[in-house]
This record gives C-alpha cells, structure tokens and sequence, in this order.
C-alpha cells in the first residue's frame, strides 16, 4: 500500500510539473504574440484582405499577367500561412476547456486488426463529415473549417474526402478563389 501511495503522489508531481511546464510555454507564447503587437495587426490584415479582394474582383477580366501571377503568390503565401498557424489554433481551441469536464471522442487506431473494424471505422467517419456538410450553409465548407471541426490531419481528411468523391460521387471538392471548397452534390 506504501509503495502504491508513493507512486501515486509521484504521478501527482510529475502531473504538477508538467502543467506548470506547459502553463509556462503558454505564457510565453502568448508575451510573444502580445509584445509582438500580434493582435493590433488584425484591423490591417482584415483591410488588406478586403483591399486585396476588391482589387481582385475589378482587375479579374484585364487580362494582366503580372497582377495575376501576383494574386497567385499571395494565394500561395496566405496557404502557407494558414497551414503554420492552423495547428497551433487547433491545439489551443482544444484545451480552452481543460478547466471543465472533458469529453473524449474515441480515436480508433489504424491497427485494429480485423479489416471488419477497419471499415467500420471509415464508414462512420465518413456519416460524420458528410453530416458536418449536410449542417453548412449551402451544403459548403471551407476545407480548413472541415478539418477543424472533425480534428483530423490532411492525411485523414483527404483519403476520406478521395475515398467518397470516387465512389459515391456525393462530395465535390472546389476552388474558390484561394479557398478549398467541400460541398455535397
């Protein structure tokens, strides 16, 4: 019973430590973002951003291959952007509820081994992006919406989204402007 104790009062203290650890690399992040003047420059990238698609819309049928080439790099650019900052947002919009209950969603492991379970596996994440879309306004969403509201990788998102575009036809997956585009047909 000694022993027992002692290993739970240790798991307590390493649990105490790693919190405080992750509390500290937290703050710090957030010193960063905030000395930084992270948050201030929002109202100007929101400007920019509108300016950008004004000037987009008004110089789409100009025929100018310089401006084009130029929206297809701040494309590119903003994509690599996205794809920097997206999975810290995903991870700290995950724990903005560690100081309540938790709920946790079961995550299967590809190595279930039985196929049946496999299967059963992809077919219900499958039911669950489709009724994500089915809940959009206009049976459309952005990709990176799409993957944040089920919580999975690229890897994930596009074998299942590939997966039912081939077989069902059910899905369409667009480009609009410099967002992805998931739909239902």
């Amino acid at each position: 019973m000694l022993n027992e104790n002692a290993s739970k009062e240790e798991m307590l203290k390493n649990v105490e430590r790693s919190t405080q650890n992750a509390l500290n690399a937290l703050t710090q992040f957030e010193k960063s973002l905030i000395q930084g003047r992270f948050k201030e420059g929002i109202n100007s990238y929101q400007v920019l951003c509108n300016t950008l698609l004004g000037q987009k819309i008004w110089s789409s049928d100009k025929d100018n291959q310089a401006i084009n080439d130029n929206f297809e790099k701040i494309a590119a650019t903003a994509k690599n952007i996205v794809d920097i900052l997206q999975p810290y947002v995903e991870s700290l919009e995950k724990l903005t509820n560690v100081d309540g209950d938790l709920i946790f969603e079961h995550i299967p492991t590809e190595n279930t081994g039985n196929q049946q379970g496999k299967n059963e596996v992809k077919e219900n994440d499958e039911s669950r992006l489709m009724q994500i879309i089915s809940s959009s306004p206009k049976k459309q969403i952005t990709y990176t919406k799409l993957r944040s509201s089920l919580g999975w990788d690229r890897k994930k998102l596009d074998t299942t989204l590939n997966a039912l575009t081939k077989r069902n036809n059910k899905v369409s997956i667009t480009q609009k402007n410099s967002r992805k585009m998931v739909s239902l047909l």
